[in-house]
């Protein structure tokens, strides 16, 4: 949608959907340590930057990422072999 500024805003977690039942073969698991530890935070956690934490949230089909997972949740996430191609392929349909 546009804003007052005419800056515009994407909802990618509405576009992205990952099938789920991915191989395991393309994904490990992250435990979520704390019940305040935001989407951001688990993105870094696994990929080094806090910019993907869009896909941790597809690909467990989190749609409301306004909500910090519960402390002991088990996430999958996809490999950081994987995620380059993965994005090249969404970024080109």
């Amino acid at each position: 949608y546009q804003n007052k500024a005419d800056q515009y805003y994407y909802n990618i977690l509405a576009k992205v959907n990952f099938p789920s039942n991915i191989e395991e073969a393309y994904y490990e698991t992250f435990v979520v340590q704390s019940d305040f530890q935001s989407w951001t935070n688990i993105s870094y956690k696994i990929y080094g930057t806090t910019l993907l934490w869009w896909l941790v949230c597809s690909v467990n089909n989190i749609q409301n990422p306004v909500f910090f997972p519960k402390a002991g949740t088990t996430l999958k996430y996809l490999k950081p072999a994987y995620v380059r191609a993965i994005i090249a392929q969404i970024t080109n349909t």
